[in-house]
This record gives C-alpha cells, structure tokens and sequence, in this order.
C-alpha cells in the first residue's frame, strides 16, 4: 500500500483490520462503566494511526475549535509520554474531531499546543443512531436517551511533538494511556484503558500508563 496517499476516509476503513483494544475500566466509584469503547492503533513512519469505537454513548457535541475543552463533550483521548514519563503529549477529541492537545511534566503544569499544530492532525468521524441514521464529519445535534454509535478516527504526524525530535516512530518504545470521558454529559463517565489507582478522576496519571512498542 502506498499509506502516504490514503486519505483520512481509507485510513477509517483500514484501520479496522488492526485488532481493538478495550478501554473497558472505569476506576472510580459513583462514575460507572456505562458505555462501550475500544481502540486500534497501528504507525506509518511518520505518523501515529488511532481509531476509537464508541457504542450506546448518549451524544453531547458543543465544542468546535483547538483546545476547547472537548472532555466535557462526548470525549476520547490519548496521552503518550517518550522520556519514560517525564513528560507527556494529552490529545483529546470530541466526537466530530475538535482536539485539545497539551504537553507538560504534569496536570498542573501543562501549556496547550499550537493551533496550527493541532490542524495537522488529520480526523475523519462517522455517528450512527437508530433514529438519524450515519452522519458522517458533520457536527451533529446533542441528544439525550438514544443511544448513539460513533466511531473516529486520528492521524498524528510527527510534527505535532513539538517538544522532541523524532524522525521515525520505528523502534521507538513509549509509555501511554487512552481513554473515554465527558464531564459534562448526561451520565458523566471515566473510562481507562490502562487501570489507575487514584481517588478521584484524574486522567493525567503517567505512573499507570501502560507500554507501547512502535515495531
């Protein structure tokens, strides 16, 4: 396959031949394991390839632009440390792909990516419910009690880590977490996909990120 010209619409059927990973743990009390998520990963060299599968989520979209604060929408996210978790990159997507993306040592300690950075992530995204139908790349209505399906999926170049110098993912080891959230929704909800051991939720946990090998 010639990967550098897919489009985002291949790399959404493709994707779908990598296995599908669970983010199946909900660690904190009163937050239950109310909807179903997964995840596929796979790499070019020069980029990192996610699709998220999403089941039954009562749908919240409201935010549009880089860095909004997507998590309180219908939400998933990848965090992704390269120095052993010194230091991590957050991206975060609402359902029809408006990302947040940050870097920092810790939660507190976080400054946001740049705009035009954050634009050269490509996503493409695909929301299905019994009553509208598919709706594909567009932003849909919020909806309460009907459960939808989406599905999303992410391509993140190597231009976007900003922070160090990576050529080629090949052979790069890294330790990293992906989740599925919305504070805001009708049932706010903490789904991990590594397990953390915390009081409270709080995604931004490098300790339990769990290990990824780019071969």
């Amino acid at each position: 396959m010639r990967h550098q010209s897919f489009s985002m619409p291949d790399w959404f059927i493709a994707m779908d031949h990598y296995k599908k990973k669970p983010i199946g743990r909900a660690p904190w009390l009163g937050f239950p394991k109310i909807y179903k998520a997964s995840f596929s990963i796979a790499h070019t060299k020069d980029a990192i390839l996610l699709k998220y599968y999403v089941k039954n989520d009562e749908l919240r979209v409201t935010f549009h632009s880089p860095n909004d604060p997507v998590y309180k929408d219908s939400c998933v996210e990848f965090f992704i440390s390269l120095d052993k978790g010194q230091s991590y990159y957050n991206f975060e997507w609402n359902a029809i792909g408006t990302c947040l993306a940050g870097f920092g040592p810790a939660n507190e300690k976080r400054t946001y990516l740049p705009a035009d950075r954050i634009r050269t992530i490509g996503t493409y995204s695909n929301i299905q419910s019994a009553a509208a139908g598919s709706v594909t790349n567009i932003q849909p209505p919020s909806s309460k009690g009907n459960g939808v399906d989406w599905s999303l999926v992410c391509r993140i170049p190597l231009e976007i880590f900003i922070h160090h110098k990576i050529d080629t993912l090949s052979g790069i080891s890294a330790r990293a977490n992906f989740y599925k959230c919305g504070d805001d929704c009708p049932i706010p909800h903490y789904l991990v996909w590594n397990d953390i051991l915390a009081p409270g939720p709080n995604f931004h946990q490098p300790d339990f990120f769990g290990h990824l090998s780019f071969v």
